[in-house]
């Protein structure tokens, strides 16, 4: 008996270091997708609820490389505050064709690109919401944010964290009924 409930222990033991250590894994890749396309001193991450759809996932490469076209000098990212929206986007769960492969789909949390962006010291960091209301997820995001500030994890260097501007866009309808008129204006421009 004993023996069994001692390798009990050791297996849960066991579980949680391959936890810590894919948490680092997904850490270490979004560090080196960041390394690898850095192009400047200005990072622009947008933050969206997420979405489970290709066509939605195609609809955000659109918007991705719209922002790109607007602001040239920033390396431009995207990322899902929904915990779910990444997690089936990156198990291939968007694609419903039984002909094509499931192709995986990285959008990672926001607090890990802040993360990889101070590692990467970007001189200025703009966040901009892509959600509509400042909900649950929004809040998370400006949590995120707050903690990459202070050094949350204490592995960014404090010194640059005193020099690097950050920027925080609110989600569309953030004010109230103006933002919904306004955004009904644009509507019925298009």
């Amino acid at each position: 008996m004993a023996v069994l409930v001692s390798a009990s222990f050791t297996a849960c033991s066991s579980d949680s270091d391959d936890t810590q250590n894919n948490e680092q894994k997904y850490q270490d890749i979004v560090r080196q997708t960041v390394h690898d396309q850095k192009k400047s001193d200005k990072a622009l991450l947008l933050v969206a609820f997420g979405s489970t759809w290709q066509d939605a996932f195609d609809d955000f490469d659109a918007t991705v490389d719209a922002y790109k076209k607007e602001f040239p000098g920033y390396d431009v990212y995207i990322s899902f505050s929904s915990a779910i929206c990444r997690n089936r986007a990156a198990a291939g769960e968007h694609q419903y064709d039984p002909v094509k492969p499931a192709q995986v789909r990285n959008y990672y949390a926001p607090e890990r690109w802040l993360n990889a962006f101070g590692h990467e010291k970007y001189a200025d960091i703009t966040v901009q919401s892509l959600q509509v209301i400042p909900g649950e997820e929004y809040g998370r995001v400006v949590n995120a944010l707050k903690d990459f500030a202070n050094n949350g994890n204490n592995d960014l260097d404090n010194s640059y964290l005193k020099t690097v501007k950050l920027h925080l866009g609110t989600p569309l309808m953030a004010t109230g009924s103006d933002d919904v008129t306004e955004a009904n204006d644009v509507k019925n421009l298009a």
